[in-house]
């Protein structure tokens, strides 16, 4: 005798939902990373042109579950890449080289994925 297959019901407003809630999700938590390491003071700071003007938000491909943070700056590299640098500190005191590491490697490195975690459950009432 045949086994019958359990019925599967697929509410397609709510699987649109929760999808839409995955990339509204992404942009609030990239929105959010920007903001915290504006408040962690951490990218060199002269004039505030590379922190203020060229660190943007990128969310053309939210839908495909990507978006990112981008420091557009012409020397915005140069200044990553190289710690050894003597930063300036009268504006942000703790600026530095690698401003990101402590969010990908170090201390920071599960902020993005709890703040998903967060906006993502908000965002799809669950």
């Amino acid at each position: 005798m045949a086994r019958s297959l359990p019925k599967v019901t697929m509410y397609s407003r709510r699987v649109k939902e929760v999808t839409e809630a995955h990339y509204k999700a992404a942009i609030k938590t990239a929105d959010k990373m920007r903001t915290e390491i504006i408040k962690d003071r951490v990218i060199p700071f002269r004039e505030g042109t590379l922190q203020n003007i060229y660190t943007d938000v990128y969310t053309a491909d939210a839908k495909l579950g990507r978006v990112s943070i981008e420091h557009d700056g012409p020397y915005a590299q140069r200044l990553y890449y190289n710690p050894q640098f003597n930063f300036g500190k009268a504006f942000n005191p703790n600026a530095k080289g690698e401003w990101w590491a402590e969010y990908l490697t170090g201390n920071k490195k599960n902020f993005a994925r709890e703040i998903f975690s967060y906006y993502y459950k908000k965002e799809a009432g669950i």
